[in-house]
């Protein structure tokens, strides 16, 4: 009973991660800019106590894209991990862990971008599904490469 309770919540994990996904897509976005902006201040004001001479605005400009596409790809890897878990738990077999982990997040992505085609000053992009899914993918090629390996 104790295990079949178990294999039911780790499905929670990638629940969560999807609906965390789905609030901060549904952010118009001068409210996601403004998040993002927020962390990249935290970072430039750190990097301002040690050099006083940066171009606050300059760097604000340089590092926005950069860091908004990287806590993409890292929200994505994150759910990827979590299926992957939630898979391994419910003992789903070596190479179909990730190849169904990877799917889910691609079919994920793919969703998401609609999604954001109704959020005022946001729109759906199949580039943004690409790089959302560029850790999930890397993840996906290494356990292939690795069940690939034990295979031989």
């Amino acid at each position: 009973m104790i295990k079949k309770r178990k294999k039911i919540i780790i499905w929670l994990l990638p629940i969560s991660i999807a609906i965390a996904i789905f609030y901060f897509s549904s952010q118009p976005s001068d409210e996601s800019s403004q998040l993002s902006n927020g962390v990249i201040k935290i970072i430039l004001d750190f990097i301002n106590r040690m050099n006083p001479n940066i171009d606050m605005d300059h760097w604000m400009k340089m590092l926005s894209l950069p860091i908004r596409k990287l806590a993409h790809m890292t929200e994505y890897a994150v759910f990827f991990i979590t299926l992957f878990i939630a898979f391994s738990v419910n003992e789903i077999k070596n190479w179909r862990r990730p190849i169904w982990s990877m799917v889910i997040v691609f079919l994920y992505a793919c969703t998401d971008e609609f999604h954001q085609t109704f959020v005022p000053g946001r729109y759906g992009c199949f580039t943004d599904v690409l790089i959302d899914c560029t850790i999930a993918g890397v993840f996906t090629i290494l356990s292939m490469m690795r069940w690939s390996k034990n295979d031989s």
